[in-house]
């Protein structure tokens, strides 16, 4: 979820108080069904955006997919120290 507010912050244009309250209202969601985050859809991930912001993301569905996936998680850390091994 951390990416994904950093993610929206600098793609969107959002400060980082409204990204972080989108995460915690999609992870409040997850941890209620259950699920992990390969289960948050992009259309999930928009409406809590229209919700908190006031208007829909310009990014689509698929981009609000990856920003929160895993594997952009660790790529956008490829550096040492970083979780990738470089």
């Amino acid at each position: 979820m951390t990416e994904l507010s950093d993610g929206l912050v600098r793609l969107e244009g959002i400060d980082f108080r409204t990204a972080y309250e989108i995460g915690s209202a999609l992870a409040r969601g997850l941890v209620a069904r259950g699920a992990g985050m390969s289960a948050l859809p992009g259309a999930e991930i928009a409406a809590a955006f229209l919700a908190a912001v006031g208007r829909p993301p310009a990014l689509d569905l698929l981009e609000l997919e990856r920003l929160a996936s895993v594997e952009n998680f660790i790529a956008v850390r490829n550096r040492i120290g970083g979780p990738r091994k470089v």
